[in-house]
């Protein structure tokens, strides 16, 4: 590990209320003079740390997205089933969501505020961060299609959708992202439903059947969605609050993979989309 100088505290000091004010303020309404205030550092004492303010701006950001990325890949060095990948993916980015609330603000808010080679610099990491997330998710959805296509277990019909019901190891998906006693629940309740009323599971066959083509989540979608989750916590997420760190990984872990709704209502829903030739403009008018 390099040596943490006395030169490394300071600037680390610097960027850490940097970032704290650029959270408050928003990066373009910050002035150094405020960061100067804030740090009780002079002007051409920042500037020996600093080019600029933007330069500021990138070392946050950089150091962030490396920090994630460095732990993240650690985490993820000896691990191989995609599910216990994309538990840790979670956990790794809300923990350090949670720990640094406002630097992970800023990195959400101020992401086009870099111009030029600093913008691309960290653009490479961002983007690498979003394929590495893209990746697990695909590997979780091509073990999950490979178990639909599989000899079902019992009480787990073939053709779940992959988010829902799959099976993994001869254990129904859902069962592995809950806790053992619903888990037990759930399979008994499902297993009575469908000895007592077989017809309503060969209805719900046919309606997974009819609507097969949709039955895999578009990876760009699940992505982007997947951040959206995590990087909106800034806005309600109290870190001393009563939800631990931990219960909102596990919360938004099974909300991702099973939905807010999950079970035989899952498979009712019709989601595919209808025509409609209503305007969604909030303008009466036409262009």
């Amino acid at each position: 590990m390099q040596d943490f100088t006395k030169y490394d505290q300071k600037l680390e000091f610097i960027l850490r209320n940097a970032a704290r004010i650029f959270a408050e303020k928003n990066y373009h309404s910050t002035t150094m003079r405020d960061i100067s205030r804030a740090t009780n550092v002079s002007l051409a004492g920042l500037y020996h740390y600093c080019k600029s303010k933007e330069e500021l701006l990138f070392l946050i950001q950089d150091n962030c997205f490396g920090r994630v990325l460095e732990r993240l890949e650690e985490r993820l060095r000896e691990v191989v089933d995609p599910l216990n990948k994309l538990r840790i993916f979670i956990d790794n980015h809300l923990s350090f969501f949670a720990a640094n609330m406002a630097e992970m603000k800023v990195l959400s808010h101020e992401a086009e505020s870099l111009a030029g080679d600093l913008h691309t610099h960290v653009s490479t990491k961002k983007e690498k961060y979003t394929r590495l997330a893209r990746k697990i998710l695909k590997e979780l959805q091509q073990q999950q299609a490979g178990n639909r296509g599989s000899s079902p277990t019992p009480g787990s019909p073939r053709g779940q959708p992959a988010w829902g019901g799959a099976v993994r190891e001869g254990v129904p998906f859902n069962d592995i992202i809950t806790s053992p006693n619903m888990a037990t629940h759930e399979s008994h309740a499902l297993a009575n439903a469908r000895a007592t009323a077989p017809e309503a599971v060969g209805r719900r066959r046919h309606r997974t059947n009819s609507l097969a083509g949709h039955d895999q989540i578009d990876l760009t979608v699940a992505t982007y969605a997947l951040f959206g989750m995590m990087n909106w916590i800034y806005n309600w997420y109290d870190p001393h609050g009563k939800l631990k760190v931990s219960e909102l990984v596990d919360n938004v872990t099974r909300l991702f993979l099973r939905g807010f709704v999950a079970g035989p209502l899952t498979e009712e829903l019709d989601v595919a989309p209808k025509a409609t030739r209503e305007t969604m403009s909030v303008w009466r008018g036409s262009l």
